[in-house]
């Protein structure tokens, strides 16, 4: 067979093969055989030939011919090849296929589809959806509509972060048998910015709010991108994954509103933690009555979230932790003043509203972590890594005969009676003067929020929890170099204070008489200096468990550092004194610190514990008083009034109440009361007031118009009396107050009905101050720039605007390389004042100034949080820390 024709025929089969359609083929077949057949339908035509001759012939073939060249003009082609009549030959088969194109269904298909970006309306404008994979996605799942309007564009892998860390939070709006895209979750618009932005999110309704057609604008920094893909790395030689949950912690604010979506909040607590927030029964689960609690507000819910989801996946569900709960603003725990609690036999994790407020975030995160690793203590740990952690830390019980326990039960976790032979090996006070369970909470917070603190403190403990709790992940804070600054010292002290060598008390005062009285210590030191003190610190019990705090400062042969932020000398020494008073009626006997803390200029703490040194305070009291003040039942009452404060006509409430008291009570913040009013987004208004007489108080708050109108409920009130003894009284608010529907009419309530009185003001303030975190600059220079000994004067450059009451407050905190953290205050010009300063919202600038102390560590420091507050006691935390994971490669 010629080549040719074989190529030829074989080229002609493969491309016609695919044709379309149900056209049939035309054959025409050959084969050089004794016989020959051919056969033809309406659709298709084969020619065959045969002949045993080896002499080409050939025959007239016209009609054939043309009948298999009719074509249709959409699909001619240049090809000359087609099927005519073969001509037989000798030992010669032959065979051609052609498709027969009259029918018009013959090759329609051409080309594939061209595809167009997808177009959606919001907000009443046609938007595209970027032609990439996750941002359909993106859209398709969750309603989210990627917009380059901010001016940086969206890439693949910016869709990809975004669509994953959505996902990971595990809800599902639109399914095959569902769509809650634009119902339960709004449909968004999201745009991105490389500046800063507060929260690193900002969201906003459009202009149809979250109505069919409308939803959310959506603004995200770039900078939650940069460790939001996991990266391979190297971190002290080991190789593993390098990410961080800051894309996190802002696509959780979308979804859930900033918190404020219960429904979602929930489901994400439970899914995601193994907790709830929704309490079936609080009597059953807190022995308490439900007014004593309320709902979480959206941003501490976030908070929370946020550091849970930092703890390694492993710890995200711990079996026996259930609940969260939250007491009522401006309560506190029957039992403790403490911010929150764990309580791992029952189950749940409170916090009061002291966790939030007055603190910080850098606190508050490690609060959180803290309270949840008191779960992993009781829940998870066994008692070998107990046992090691114990001995690590130096811990002994009282209730141990030298060798083994003595017959308690559950040994690991009674929480009286220890002590420990270290003093510096520990990253806070309350770790040092509590227990083992404590100093495992503490350190295990520290290391997740502020690692450098515990290794420069405890280098042992920080490698106990990388490696035998962690499994080898590591964190590391990170700040932008915004928000770091140098500070240079040639002589830097590291050194703790000395340990004490002698302690003196003194108490003087007749047994019907107040008592006066003195502590003094005395350091071992070889360098005053170095080895020296700025202050100590100790509070001091009665075997009736009153107490009260004292602080020591140089008195003798001390060394001038400088000036504190205040103006006030810096004095560094090794004897140190304080003084106290008592009243005549305290409770007699022996009374004994727990702890003494000596602190230097540079915050270098030794913690010295009840084996460390000795101490006997004995207080000869004729008529002592144990009774805590019994308050008087119904006889709480709030009323208006008006008054001249900084030289304004103010509206005022006024608390009153009556107690059953024989002695006198003190006449100077003996008395407290806590107010709540209707806005759940606020916060309580607590004043201390004083003793009228020995059975009555008094509590006063200044209402300038620019409070919140509305009810105000007496939800709470202290009383204090001489003798150090201290009650605290609760009340009830109508059900619903604050309360997040918690309370129903078969709540158990033994509390009577809270006082409250009506307030309207004309131009009520409930929004934060704004701080422009893009306007913070920072600058730091040495006050001795030729030998720089660490004493630096920072400079902390800012804007702030506030709508109506007027920035009141600033609240700053540096780190030092050491972890170390220092915080102080900015007080703005008028700030103190009730007037309003707010000046129609304009922003202002200000300069926070700071000297660091002479000593103070080299290297970079940094701003890790600044708070704003306003005069109508709005505020707002800002952190600028970012938490990077470490995870070590198996």
């Amino acid at each position: 067979m010629n080549k040719f024709l074989y190529l030829a025929v074989t080229l002609l089969v493969v491309s016609c093969g695919g044709g379309g359609g149900n056209s049939g083929p035309n054959v025409v077949s050959s084969q050089s055989s004794s016989s020959s057949s051919s056969s033809s339908t309406d659709n298709s035509s084969t020619s065959s030939s045969s002949n045993n001759s080896s002499t080409d012939s050939s025959t007239d073939s016209t009609s054939d011919s043309s009948q298999l060249q009719l074509t249709d003009a959409r699909f001619t082609s240049n090809s000359s090849f087609t099927c005519g009549p073969i001509i037989e030959k000798e030992n010669e088969f032959r065979y051609c296929w052609e498709e027969n194109i009259t029918l018009l269904s013959v090759g329609t298909d051409y080309s594939a589809t061209i595809l167009e970006p997808l177009t959606v309306t919001f907000d009443g404008l046609a938007e595209t959806i970027p032609e990439f994979s996750y941002a359909e996605s993106l859209y398709k799942d969750y309603g989210i509509i990627l917009s380059d309007e901010g001016g940086v564009s969206w890439t693949k892998e910016y869709s990809y972060a975004l669509y994953e860390m959505i996902k990971r939070l595990g809800l599902n709006f639109n399914g095959e048998t569902f769509d809650y895209r634009g119902d339960a979750l709004p449909y968004s618009k999201w745009t991105l910015t490389d500046d800063l932005v507060v929260d690193d999110i900002s969201i906003t309704d459009s202009v149809d709010g979250t109505s069919p057609g409308g939803g959310r604008f959506v603004n995200l920094t770039t900078q939650v991108f940069t460790n939001a893909i996991p990266r391979m790395a190297t971190v002290d030689g080991k190789k593993g994954r390098y990410f961080s949950n800051r894309l996190h912690h802002a696509v959780l604010r979308f979804v859930t509103d900033n918190g404020e979506d219960s429904g979602k909040v929930n489901e994400i607590l439970k899914n995601r933690y193994g907790v709830s927030v929704s309490i079936p029964d609080y009597v059953a689960l807190t022995g308490e009555q439900a007014s004593r609690f309320q709902a979480f507000k959206g941003w501490e819910l976030i908070a929370i979230m946020s550091m849970f989801e930092e703890m390694p996946p492993g710890m995200h569900k711990i079996d026996g932790l259930n609940y969260l709960v939250r007491r009522l603003d401006g309560t506190f725990d029957p039992t403790t003043t403490a911010p929150a609690i764990a309580y791992s036999g029952a189950g749940y994790i409170i916090f009061m509203e002291h966790a939030f407020v007055g603190t910080s975030l850098d606190y508050l995160h490690r609060l959180i972590l803290h309270e949840k690793a008191h779960f992993l203590w009781s829940k998870v740990f066994d008692d070998n890594l107990l046992s090691d952690w114990v001995a690590l830390g130096g811990w002994t019980h009282s209730c141990v005969d030298g060798t083994n326990p003595c017959d308690i039960k559950d040994y690991f976790n009674v929480q009286e009676g220890w002590t420990t032979s270290k003093q510096t090996e520990f990253v806070s006070a309350y770790a040092h003067g509590k227990n083992p369970n404590e100093d495992m909470a503490e350190s295990i917070s520290y290391f997740i929020v502020n690692p450098d603190a515990l290794k420069s403190r405890a280098m042992g403990k920080y490698e106990f929890i990388r490696d035998r709790i962690m499994q080898g992940t590591i964190y590391i804070s990170t700040l932008s170099d915004q928000f770091t600054f140098k500070v240079y010292n040639l002589y830097p002290d590291y050194v703790y204070p000395g340990k004490i060598k002698r302690l003196e008390v003194i108490v003087t005062g007749a047994p019907n008489e107040k008592k006066s009285g003195s502590v003094t210590i005395e350091l071992h030191a070889l360098d005053n200096y170095l080895e020296g003190a700025k202050y100590a610190y100790t509070r001091i019990y009665s075997e009736a468990d009153t107490s009260f705090d004292i602080y020591l400062y140089p008195v003798e042969g001390y060394t001038t550092t400088g000036k504190d932020a205040d103006g006030n000398d810096v004095n560094i020494g090794t004897v140190l004194r304080g003084t106290f008073e008592l009243a005549a009626n305290v409770k007699k006997g022996f009374w004994s610190p727990r702890q003494i803390s000596v602190t230097d200029q540079v915050g270098n703490t030794r913690n010295e514990g009840v084996n460390d040194f000795g101490f006997r305070m004995f207080v000869n009291s004729l008529n002592e008083d144990i009774t805590p003040p019994k308050y008087i039942a119904n006889s709480a009452t709030l009323a208006k009034g008006t008054a001249i404060k900084d030289g304004l006509d103010v509206q005022t409430i006024t608390a009153t109440w009556q107690v059953e008291e024989e002695l006198m009570l003190g006449t100077s913040n003996q008395c407290f009361g806590a107010l709540n009013d209707d806005n759940a987004g606020t916060y309580a208004f607590q004043r201390y007031g004083d003793a009228l007489s020995n059975s009555d108080c008094k509590v006063v708050w200044f209402m300038p118009d620019y409070m919140p109108s509305g009810n105000y409920y007496l939800n709470y009130i202290v009383t204090r009396d001489l003798a150090k003894n201290r009650t605290g009284t609760y009340f009830r608010g109508p059900a619903g107050l604050d309360y997040g529907r918690i309370m129903n009419e078969d709540s158990i309530n033994t509390d009577e009905p809270a006082p409250q009185v009506n307030l309207t003001t004309l131009n009520p303030d409930t929004n934060h101050p704004e701080l422009d975190i893009n306007s913070i600059s920072i600058s730091a220079t040495p006050t001795n720039p030729s030998a720089p000994n660490g004493e630096t004067v920072v400079n902390i450059s800012f804007r702030v605007r506030d709508d109506i009451s007027g920035y009141g407050l600033g609240s700053l905190y540096l780190r030092d390389p050491q972890g170390l953290v220092t915080q102080f205050y900015h007080y703005p010009e008028g700030g103190s004042s009730l007037a309003a300063t707010a000046d129609g919202g304009a922003w202002k600038d200000h300069v926070a100034s700071y000297t660091l102390p002479v000593g103070s560590a080299p290297g970079t420091w940094g701003l890790i949080e600044m708070t704003v507050i306003d005069k109508a006691e709005n505020f707002k935390y800002h952190n600028f820390t970012e938490i990077v994971s470490f995870v070590v490669d198996e």
